[in-house]
C-alpha cells in the first residue's frame, strides 16, 4: 500500500464502494465515545461504526482550520451542524490491507478515527477525496 501525498486544501471524502456518496462525521453513535460515519442519505444501514484509539499529543487546531505542515499532511472536511471539528490529520496507515487511512480530528487531542476496510478481498472498499477548492 503506497502513501499518496495530497495537497493542502479542502475535501469532501467519498465512498467508491457505494460511488457519489459523501460520508459525514458523526459526533454520537449507538456505542458512547464510538465515532460514526454515515453516507449522505444518514440511513442507519449505512452507517460505519469507528474505533477510537489512544493517540499521543496532537497540535490544537480550531474546527474548519486549514493546516499545512511537513510530514503533517492535514485536510479539511464539512461536518454536519451536531458533528466536532472539522480538521482532519491524515496519518501513514499502520497495518496495511485492514485500513485505508486514518484521520486524527483536532480540537479533540487524542482521538483517532480509522476508515477500515471491511472485506480485505473486495478492492471496491476504498475511499477518494474530492477536491473542494
Amino acid at each position: 500500500m503506497s502513501i499518496v501525498r495530497i495537497p493542502p486544501g479542502t475535501y469532501s471524502i467519498e465512498s467508491i464502494k457505494y460511488s457519489g456518496r459523501v460520508i459525514d462525521l458523526q459526533g454520537s453513535s449507538p456505542v458512547a465515545g464510538t465515532p460514526i460515519i454515515t453516507f449522505n442519505n444518514n440511513s442507519t444501514a449505512n452507517q460505519i461504526l469507528l474505533p477510537r484509539l489512544a493517540m499521543p499529543s496532537l497540535p490544537s487546531v480550531s474546527p474548519g482550520a486549514k493546516l499545512v505542515g511537513t510530514p503533517l499532511q492535514l485536510i479539511g472536511l464539512q461536518a454536519r451542524a451536531t458533528g466536532g471539528a472539522s480538521v482532519y490529520q491524515i496519518i501513514a496507515p499502520t497495518q496495511p490491507g485492514t485500513q485505508d487511512l486514518a484521520l486524527v480530528a483536532g480540537p479533540n487531542n487524542g482521538d483517532q478515527i480509522e476508515f477500515r476496510v471491511l472485506i480485505a478481498s473486495d478492492p471496491a472498499q476504498q475511499w477518494r477525496f474530492n477536491s473542494l477548492g
